[in-house]
């Protein structure tokens, strides 16, 4: 009687491992996304708002961030650009081969450059007014003026020397014509 139960046990506890094993088929039926699909496309992702908006002048982005970004006199800008990101207006433009970005926004407490470096951003958590890259890659300068923070930036082609006064005239024209 013993091997009876014995062997009934063995068989017992051999279909419970069998049932453990894979089949080789696993079904998966998702709920389909409101599209009616179960994948994600670019598509799908149509109806999200971008935080960019395109202007036409910068009238317009200064109206939008309520700034005055202030182009300096005896300058000609090519390839200019006006958008807002949130609350921040930004002017792009190239001058004599680099590509720079004005930004403004109407508040101090944080860190508007959109430049990103190992710790952060580029003036996160510093009182720095100025930055620059130690390959030569880049230039910036924030000040402010009337409660409005601007960061004037520009990223080189290729590095440059350490003389980076342009982009020290460059910022300066900016800093004058927005606090005249």
């Amino acid at each position: 009687m013993k091997k009876v139960v014995f062997i009934l046990l063995a068989l017992g506890l051999l279909l419970t491992l069998c049932s453990c094993g894979d089949s080789g088929t696993f079904v998966y039926d998702p709920e389909p996304i409101e599209n009616g699909t179960t994948e994600m496309s670019i598509d799908s992702l149509a109806g999200l708002s971008s935080p960019v908006a395109e202007y036409s002048s910068l009238e317009e982005i200064n109206a939008a961030a309520n700034v005055n970004i202030v182009l300096p006199e005896g300058y000609e800008f090519e390839d200019v650009s006006f958008v807002t990101i949130v609350d921040i207006a930004q002017y792009k433009f190239n001058y004599e081969g680099s590509e720079y970005s004005v930004r403004a926004a109407n508040y101090t407490d944080r860190d508007i450059s959109g430049v990103y470096v190992d710790d952060g951003t580029l003036f996160e958590g510093t009182d720095a007014d100025y930055s620059t890259a130690g390959d030569g890659t880049y230039d910036a300068c924030r000040f402010i003026v009337n409660g409005c923070q601007y960061v004037v930036y520009v990223e080189y082609e290729s590095p440059i020397s350490l003389d980076d006064s342009a982009f020290n005239t460059m910022c300066l024209a900016f800093m004058d014509a927005i606090d005249a």
